[in-house]
């Protein structure tokens, strides 16, 4: 073999070895379009207007029969002692008291076989009165209306079929169930990576067009070198893009989820973002109640599309739990949030990430209540003049299984005028040319300086103060202040 047979076989292997390349890329964005699978469909089915709440549950029960595979899915308004059927419509059936008690000790769950003995009690009353042999179930609380009850799966001759169900199958239908309302607000997200997967689509039928031709230039070789070369620079320019495609992908994840409204009662709230060059793990999220509000900040190990998809999980779970106990302290639902996140960061990706948070519970009153670990609290008291800071207790999330005996509730109450101040680490960590960090005093010195601004001015004025500062973060910004404007009368 002479040596221009010798560069034109080397030529070819970089080619198949740039194609495998692109292939393990595109397996790993497929992957994680598996997890958001569900959540591309749920929010179209709520936006055709006018039509009535059975046809938009139709949609969901057939939409979830499709997506999960299931044999039924029953979609059932719960009353005090019989269960209507919303879809597929027919009697009401009869809703026995031990069924009654299980779902309010247990809003979800699995089962697999109504006879088992490690079931708890009321699950065979609950498989009778649904007619299913293996099933999931979900109980959705609704601000108006009676509570909804779903559950999917199958009879006894097809269960005899099926792969057994396990906590996250239920944990995700669950989640699934409760979610409508946060994926409604991801439908712009979910429609833009609809079409990135249609042109992704668009390109696998391309590479196997050209996989094809490949294997016919490759007895073609000594004549079509130049040709050849030009393809390698082609695929080169191909993968490169969808390189890029891949790395923006967890920073609109990341951005998609932040709160589209930050108002509260008695409170003003205002929170921004920035985003490193490669995005971290930072999320926050306002959920205004009644009463006030719930404020969550958070910072997730590493960086990339693991950190993106994580800080997914985190926004998801911290929605469903607080909209399903309304009534529980911070600590309660962050010990809750540790349970969930430590399976999935531990069993189902077998990472070794963990969460810095903090929950807090906004009253209308000035009252706080706040779990969790996470960087500390500033307070500017406005009658004082002074910056406070308060440090927070407790443990990282999905570091361990169970955090309850450290996580406690701490209290702090604020005054009218007094604005709290919450951040991510990639603020005062930010660096000057000179690797001298932003530091907490830097901070307190702005927001000391800044009394007669507005939330949503003071913000801006601390984010261009960071920039100037430190051009180009390591790490992703955030900040929230939260100003108590006095409780109504």
């Amino acid at each position: 073999m002479n040596a221009e047979e010798q560069l034109l076989r080397e030529k070819a292997r970089l080619l198949l070895q740039r194609e495998r390349e692109l292939f393990e890329l595109r397996l790993k964005l497929d992957q994680l379009a598996v997890w958001l699978s569900i959540g591309q469909e749920l929010p179209e089915l709520f936006l055709h207007r006018g039509a009535s709440p059975e046809a938009v549950w139709d949609r969901v029960r057939k939409t979830l029969l499709g997506r999960l595979q299931l044999q039924r899915v029953l979609i059932l308004e719960v009353h005090s002692s019989v269960l209507r059927a919303l879809t597929p419509t027919g009697l009401e059936r009869d809703f026995p008291i031990e069924a009654r008690l299980l779902l309010q000790a247990r809003p979800w769950g699995w089962c697999n076989d109504p006879k088992a003995d490690s079931n708890q009690p009321g699950v065979a009353a609950l498989a009778e009165t649904l007619g299913l042999h293996q099933f999931m179930w979900s109980r959705i609380a609704r601000a108006q209306g009676s509570p909804v009850l779903m559950a999917g799966g199958f009879d006894r001759t097809k269960a005899a079929f099926r792969s057994p169900f396990v906590e996250n199958d239920a944990a995700y239908f669950s989640n699934a169930a409760q979610h409508m309302e946060s994926l409604l607000e991801n439908a712009l997200l979910v429609a833009e990576l609809e079409i990135e997967k249609d042109q992704l689509r668009e390109v696998n039928l391309s590479l196997e067009q050209r996989d094809q031709a490949l294997q016919k230039a490759a007895k073609e070789l000594l004549a079509a070198n130049e040709n050849l070369e030009q393809h390698v620079r082609e695929r080169t320019e191909e993968l490169a893009r969808k390189n890029l495609e891949l790395r923006e992908l967890p920073r609109r994840i990341q951005t998609s989820i932040l709160p589209k409204s930050t108002t509260a009662p008695s409170i003003t709230i205002s929170a921004r973002m920035v985003a490193a060059e490669e995005v971290g793990g930072d999320y926050y999220d306002v959920l205004p109640v009644p009463d006030g509000a719930w404020v969550a900040v958070g910072d997730v190990s590493g960086h990339g599309l693991q950190a993106g998809l994580l800080t997914f999980m985190l926004q998801s779970a911290v929605t469903a739990l607080t909209a399903a106990r309304p009534a529980a302290t911070p600590s309660e639902i962050v010990t809750l949030l540790n349970t969930v996140m430590y399976k999935n960061i531990r069993q189902r990706l077998g990472s070794d990430d963990h969460v810095t948070f903090v929950l807090l519970r906004v009253f209308e009153d000035g009252r706080v209540l706040f779990a969790g670990s996470h960087e500390c609290f500033l307070i500017r008291r406005a009658q004082k003049r002074i910056c406070e800071t308060v440090a927070t207790r407790g443990t990282w999330l999905g570091a361990t299984p169970d955090i309850g005996r450290v996580t406690v509730d701490s209290e702090i109450r604020l005054e009218p005028d007094d604005v709290l101040v919450a951040f991510t680490d990639g603020l005062i960590d930010a660096r000057s040319a000179t690797r001298e960090m932003f530091g907490i005093e830097r901070l307190c010195g702005e927001i000391g300086a800044s009394a007669e601004l507005s939330t949503d001015e003071l913000c801006d004025r601390i984010l261009t103060k960071v920039r100037a500062w430190c051009a180009r973060p390591e790490d992703d910004i955030s900040l929230i202040l939260i100003r108590f404007e006095g409780a109504f009368i």
